[in-house]
């Protein structure tokens, strides 16, 4: 099964690619948000919408401390789906090379 995962991302209007996005060094959160999307579609087996202003009311005076926080946990998640595409790549590598000899 290969790493590349690319599907459209009607959000920003175009396609998004989880190879290409995990080997960046500068991230929209658009890009981290559908590879956690995409991780969990995955894992799961289940689709889900990552929406971090749900629940939030820009007027609430502590809006930016709590967006803040739902920007914290997309980075968690981010880095744990990062961690499980890479190993995901890794082992395909091995099938690659394993297939090679």
């Amino acid at each position: 099964q290969s790493v590349n995962v690319t599907a459209g991302f009607t959000k920003i209007g175009g396609n998004m690619d989880v190879n290409e996005i995990i080997h960046k060094t500068t991230l929209s959160t658009e890009e981290m948000v559908f590879v956690v999307e995409q991780c969990v579609k995955e894992k799961k087996d289940r689709v889900v919408d990552i929406n971090l202003l749900k629940g939030l009311n820009s007027q609430d005076p502590f809006f930016q401390m709590r967006y803040q926080n739902q920007l914290m946990l997309l980075d968690q998640a981010y880095n744990k789906s990062c961690e499980y595409f890479f190993e995901k790549l890794r082992d395909d590598e091995k099938e690659t090379e394993k297939a090679g000899n």
